[in-house]
């Protein structure tokens, strides 16, 4: 049964690991406009989804601070920062 286990979340974590490759692969985040437009792409949706993605990236132990400095590139300084304190709290 531990071994069961062992190999179903294996398997899980290569299905997540496949799954973020193919969504993220043709974007070039690391440049400042590409990571806006990128986010901004989802209209009225951009900042409920970065919420989700800095609880999910809290949850996961991912420093915050490089999510904060995003959230002021993306959105600019005050609703980068509104949105920061929405979101870690």
């Amino acid at each position: 049964m531990l071994l069961f286990s062992r190999i179903l979340r294996l398997i899980a974590g290569i299905m997540v690991a496949l799954v973020l490759y193919f969504t993220f692969r043709d974007i070039r985040l690391l440049d400042c406009g590409n990571l806006q437009a990128w986010m901004l792409q989802w209209g009225a949706f951009a900042p409920f989804i970065f919420c989700l993605v800095y609880c999910l990236a809290s949850l996961g132990f991912f420093p915050g601070i490089l999510l904060t400095l995003a959230a002021g590139m993306i959105f600019g300084v005050l609703w980068g920062t509104l949105l920061v304190l929405v979101s870690s709290t």
